[in-house]
């Protein structure tokens, strides 16, 4: 690698992190701006990881800017960010990236691609449990109650809520709890336990 490939995937680096804060802190326009900068970049020096990195990027701000009813195009950045990866020895990344595949899939247009997001999360959540990462196991589990519970299958969310639960408590995401409890009470309010859902 020349001091120039270095010095440009160090930089790569410090721009996707600078983008995960903006993120956070849902400042759009800083997002927009510095994955603009990014691409030229990324078509000179980049590898695989740092192109899966800069279509993460892009599929951020797409959540970002359509406020989780995804694009085709967001759903398209999604793919890249997956194919740049795949089949590398990345496998965390290729994970995770594959994760928001999966994201993509289910928040596409009104209705999603259920069955498109259901394959991936299915395979993320093997992945997850093989590496030991508990993160991704809690986040996969969420979002297949999540999708269960958007095709109406209250059997199937009400067989996986006591591992959501259980993955939730074990990563300590608050926000995994809250929508466990969510479920929770959509199941109630199924059996018409109106009592229960408040």
């Amino acid at each position: 690698m020349t001091a120039a490939e270095s010095w440009w995937r160090a930089w790569l680096d410090i721009q996707h992190n600078r983008v995960m804060l903006y993120y956070r802190t849902n400042q759009i326009q800083k997002m927009a701006h510095i994955s603009e900068e990014m691409r030229p970049i990324v078509e000179i020096y980049g590898t695989p990881l740092d192109t899966s990195d800069f279509y993460g990027v892009l599929v951020q701000l797409g959540i970002r800017q359509e406020r989780s009813i995804l694009s085709d195009e967001t759903v398209a950045n999604a793919q890249k960010a997956y194919e740049a990866i795949a089949g590398s020895d990345y496998l965390l990344s290729v994970a995770f990236a594959r994760f928001m595949l999966a994201f993509a899939h289910l928040v596409h247009g009104w209705y999603g691609d259920l069955d498109e997001a259901e394959s991936h999360l299915l395979a993320v959540l093997k992945m997850a449990e093989e590496m030991g990462i508990i993160l991704l196991c809690a986040r996969s589990l969420n979002l297949l109650a999540l999708l269960y519970r958007r095709r109406g299958d209250h059997r199937r969310v009400s067989t996986l809520l006591p591992q959501v639960i259980a993955a939730a408590r074990e990563s300590n995401l608050q926000e995994y709890m809250a929508t466990a409890e969510a479920n929770l009470a959509w199941l109630k309010w199924l059996e018409g336990d109106l009592a229960a859902t408040k």
